[in-house]
């Protein structure tokens, strides 16, 4: 069962000529992928399964997307999909009405009406209605005179239409949501609340508070916050995006270069005790045991010693500290809804970030 494909990816609603731009790229890249890999990304000319689908997504943006098949509908095209959820309807209705409570938004839905099948993004809810995006030029396929399952879909704005749940029932297949949302919807922790990381002990221990005279970006909801330790202010900069929810999505600290490393890999202990508790403290709690397993050693001298040996070369926490030092190329770590980095992206400063998705 193959799909037109759409796009899972956040973009600005609000800047029409950002999301063109963006969009073009994406096609790009889609296009090249698909050339070198048609049976792993699939062909724009026969559509894409599930399972290709997936894949497009985890290559280009590096997220392990939940997917969920409802119950009794073809699976075919999964099968190279690590995870896969089965649920039934009135299971998977459930928690995505409690997605769109939280605030969550871009389910990207497989639908088929028993002749053909594409993809489109749940928005929200209004009332007992669904709003999607279709990227269909024109009308939405999921209009009456578009499909063979009989659905009635209203205009509700630019590429955006409604449908009723028991609409979206009959056509569903499954769907792909974000991780950290898609646990929050199931009662599970999600992202790092802001509030909460203001009551952490990383808080505290190191005297952060907003930099003063910052009033952080804001970009509707969403805002970037700017930190300062108590001391070295000159030394270490963090900064934080969040959402309209409280969730810290991205979090990032940057280190003077010099300060926190002196050749030949003399490391400062502040430096790499603030650094290894930003880790430790910014990562979603779902994924804290792994960061665990990766963090480098405390005591500078354990750390320098771990850099020595070169037989440790393959293991994570000796890649992360040769990232830290620039030994060795940026390090990217995937976990099950976060991802941490560390580069060098700007000469003289150390780059950690971690995103949460």
């Amino acid at each position: 069962m193959r799909f037109e494909r759409t796009m899972n990816v956040r973009l600005d609603p609000h800047s029409h000529d950002q999301r063109v731009a963006w969009i073009r790229v994406l096609e790009q890249a889609e296009k090249q992928l698909e050339q070198e890999n048609p049976e792993l990304y699939g062909s724009g000319d026969r559509g894409h399964t599930i399972g290709q689908s997936w894949h497009m997504t985890m290559t280009m943006f590096g997220i392990p997307m939940v997917c969920v098949l409802v119950e009794g509908r073809p699976s075919q095209g999964t099968e190279s999909i690590p995870v896969v959820v089965r649920l039934s309807w009135p299971q998977l209705r459930h928690r995505m009405r409690r997605f769109f409570e939280i605030g969550g938004s871009d389910i990207v839905a497989f639908v088929h009406d028993g002749r053909s099948g594409h993809g489109v993004n749940l928005l929200g809810r209004e009332g007992d209605r669904i709003i999607y995006e279709d990227p269909w030029p024109g009308e939405s396929l999921l209009c009456r005179h578009q499909n063979a399952a009989g659905i009635d879909a209203r205009e509700h704005g630019e590429h955006q239409w409604t449908i009723t749940e028991d609409e979206l029932a009959r056509v569903l297949v499954g769907v792909h949501i974000w991780p950290s949302l898609w646990a929050e919807a199931g009662g599970k922790p999600g992202a790092l609340r802001y509030s909460k990381l203001r009551d952490s002990e990383f808080w505290s221990f190191f005297g952060i508070h907003e930099r003063t005279g910052a009033d952080g970006d804001q970009d509707g909801p969403h805002r970037t916050v700017h930190l300062s330790t108590g001391g070295f202010t000159d030394k270490v900069a963090l900064e934080l995006e969040c959402d309209g929810r409280d969730r810290i999505t991205c979090a990032t600290l940057q280190l003077r270069e010099d300060w926190a490393v002196c050749p030949p890999w003399g490391l400062n202990p502040f430096a790499l005790d603030i650094a290894r508790s930003f880790m430790g403290a910014l990562i979603p709690l779902a994924d804290r045991a792994m960061m665990e397993q990766v963090l480098p050693p405390l005591s500078p001298p354990e750390a320098a010693a771990l850099l020595r040996d070169d037989s440790r070369q393959g293991d994570p926490s000796w890649q992360l500290m040769a990232a830290y030092v620039g030994g060795t190329p940026d390090i990217y770590l995937r976990f099950s809804m976060s991802a941490l980095k560390v580069s060098h992206p700007r000469e003289g400063w150390i780059r950690a970030e971690i995103s949460t998705f």
